[in-house]
């Protein structure tokens, strides 16, 4: 049922400007799923990454996004229910 509800949001993510990959892993870092040009070795640097994002706030209660820049476009990553999700984007 999970799965079903991952690639609909994946769908639906998929379809916005820009977006040119999708990928999700769970709490350890795990890939579950994964759309475009998303690499499935890079789930557990995503994870780590938001885990470090944690850590740099640890009194904040909402979840970090955060971005990473690069001449050739970004990667949005943001936790949710347990599911992290990297969304690859070019730059127009």
């Amino acid at each position: 049922m999970m799965e079903k509800s991952i690639e609909k949001l994946m769908d639906e993510i998929m379809t916005n400007p820009g977006v040119n990959g999708v990928v999700c892993t769970d709490a350890q870092g795990l890939v579950v799923a994964a759309q475009g040009v998303g690499r499935k070795s890079t789930g557990g640097q995503m994870t780590g990454v938001l885990d470090l994002a944690r850590d740099l706030h640890p009194d904040v209660k909402d979840e970090p996004i955060v971005c990473i820049e690069s001449d050739a476009g970004s990667l949005l990553l943001k936790s949710c229910d347990g599911i992290t999700i990297g969304i690859h984007k070019t730059n127009s």
